[in-house]
């Protein structure tokens, strides 16, 4: 490859005793609440199932007490799920979020405000410019933090920086560029979560919108692994660009969960596109050629990787369905891992991913090919793509799916959610809820992952024209968000078939839970604490304030 192309701001060096800032005392647990524990990365483990066992409390009866405890605005949101890290800078538990290029600590069961450090933003050419467009990793061994931002640049190229913060003061420790490597006219940039797993931290980048106003379209679609104790750069896996001598673009690893992990120490990951005629604007400069098809390389596949990610175990390409007219149908729904029941006579371990298109994928890990069973619960459309990933119940053997849209001739099951049992054989419960994502008209308005407590409530993010009491109207321009609760094992919609929250833009990332909380965070960076225990008191919940965003992610 040529040269690294020069990174233009300095970028910080790893400080032995960060300098500390000031915190506010600590708060004691209020009565009768359960201790909390990490939730410390996307969807809770590297699985990305969704299920924290910490939430006996959270159950289908207790939903009625549920309610909004604290209500801070963030700033404009990014694609950031709240981490939880337990017992740091003297406070029983912190939430941590992102709002572009921002990220924040709260007291998470006051709201009040413990740290914030400002990073360095993306310039994604075509999407505008970006900040921190994923979900951090805390590691407590550690005491740091992992999140992705860019290097300040706003000229073309601009690089992806893994930057490592001390979790106490949010005080950046150091960063490593994960992009040094472009190739001519490559516009990159980094928006999925990063993964600790086997020693090593993962992280994914797609592409600038398939188009940037230089002609120059190019991107190259990379997991990398990096060394969390040196910040060094261990590998680097290219979906499509040197895969079988050709160089292809395109193929990005762009999910909101970047890569999934299971305890053999194997990577899994989702691919968008390859770069093809049909696909971008412009012709790509040398050394970039047009591929031949969207699934060329590893492009448009569920791939299986070794932990230091030289060698490709095993990859399924779903052959999505393109009769319905689109194209760029995309695998960015990161693969959510799951071991059905003990003596249920399933495979050991299994994983599903989402296209984009609507098409949930089940597969066996020990052998992808073919897929243990495939599911349409959408018709794909520009406003309801999907771009979450399943959530998983161990207790039930569940796994739930969003449902985003009926389609044009409403032949599909309704919007909602679909729980798939039996070994991932088939639909045990459809539930309807929420609006159907392509009558908005306008924008990409996807659910968000759902989020599974033990005590069996499934929680999920929809968009929603907010009426004026409290839940959903007729679809219009006005894009608000909506929380929803099901029951895991029934399928009823909790709360009499209501939301359990409207907030002032669409809720795309799910919710985290833990102990008897819930924190929510919709599209402009408004975060509500919220919880099941009434002896915390309630404060009157406030729409919250909606941001004009910089950037939307739909077609990597």
């Amino acid at each position: 490859m040529p040269s690294p192309s020069p990174v233009p701001s300095a970028v910080p060096t790893r400080s032995a005793t960060p300098a500390a800032t000031p915190s506010p005392s600590p708060v004691p647990s209020p009565s009768g609440t359960i201790a909390f524990n990490d939730w410390s990365t996307y969807q809770y483990d590297a699985a990305r199932d969704g299920f924290n066992p910490n939430t006996t409390a959270i159950t289908p009866a207790s939903i009625a007490n549920l309610h909004v405890a604290w209500q801070v605005a963030v700033g404009e949101g990014a694609d950031f799920q709240p981490l939880i890290a337990t017992n740091v800078a003297g406070h029983t538990a912190l939430v941590i979020v992102a709002g572009y290029q921002t990220i924040h600590a709260y007291d998470a069961q006051t709201g009040a405000v413990v740290w914030k450090d400002e990073l360095l933003g993306q310039n994604i050419q075509d999407c505008g410019t970006s900040g921190i467009t994923g979900t951090a990793a805390y590691d407590a061994a550690l005491g740091a933090i992992f999140v992705a931002a860019g290097n300040g640049s706003t000229m073309s190229p601009s690089h992806v920086l893994l930057y490592e913060l001390y979790a106490a003061t949010g005080a950046v420790m150091t960063s490593v560029d994960v992009t040094p490597n472009l190739v001519t006219g490559e516009a990159t940039s980094g928006h999925t979560a990063v993964t600790l797993a086997n020693g090593m931290l993962y992280l994914g980048t797609g592409s600038n919108c398939e188009g940037t106003t230089t002609g120059l379209p190019s991107w190259l679609g990379r997991i990398v692994a990096v060394n969390p104790n040196t910040m060094a750069i261990a590998n680097t896996f290219y979906t499509t660009y040197g895969q079988g001598g050709n160089t292809y673009g395109g193929g990005g690893v762009w999910a909101w969960g970047g890569v999934s992990a299971d305890a053999n120490g194997n990577v899994y990951a989702g691919s968008g596109n390859a770069e093809t005629a049909d696909t971008i604007k412009q012709t790509p400069p040398p050394p970039v050629v047009i591929a031949p098809n969207e699934n060329s390389g590893y492009a448009e596949q569920l791939v299986k990787l070794t932990s230091n990610l030289s060698t490709v175990e095993d990859s399924n390409a779903p052959t999505f369905n393109f009769s319905f007219g689109q194209i760029d149908l995309d695998y960015p729904g990161t693969p959510t891992l799951f071991q059905p029941p003990i003596n249920s006579g399933c495979s050991d371990l299994l994983s599903a991913t989402m296209g984009k298109g609507g098409l949930l994928v089940v597969n066996d890990t020990t052998n992808l090919n073919p897929p243990v069973n495939q599911y349409q619960l959408s018709i794909p459309t520009g406003n309801a793509y999907y771009i979450g990933n399943p959530g998983y119940s161990p207790n039930l053997g569940y796994l739930y799916g969003a449902i985003n849209s009926s389609g044009r001739g409403g032949a599909m099951l309704p919007p909602g959610l679909a729980a798939i049992g039996n070994c991932g054989s088939s639909i045990v419960w459809n539930a309807q809820f929420g609006p159907d994502s392509s009558a908005f008209g306008h924008g990409d308005n996807p659910r968000s992952a759902p989020t599974v407590t033990s005590g069996g409530v499934v929680f999920i993010g929809t968009a929603c024209t907010a009426n004026s009491s409290g839940g959903c109207g007729t679809p219009t321009s006005t894009v608000n968000g909506a929380l929803w609760a099901v029951d895991a094992s029934a399928g009823t919609v909790l709360n009499g078939g209501n939301p359990l929250l409207t907030t002032a833009d669409d809720i795309r990332m799910a919710p985290s839970a833990d102990a008897k909380w819930l924190w929510v965070t919709d599209k402009s960076g408004n975060l509500y604490g919220m919880t099941v225990d009434p002896t915390v008191p309630a404060v009157a919940k406030r729409r919250g304030t909606y941001h004009a965003q910089h950037y939307h992610f739909i077609s990597d």
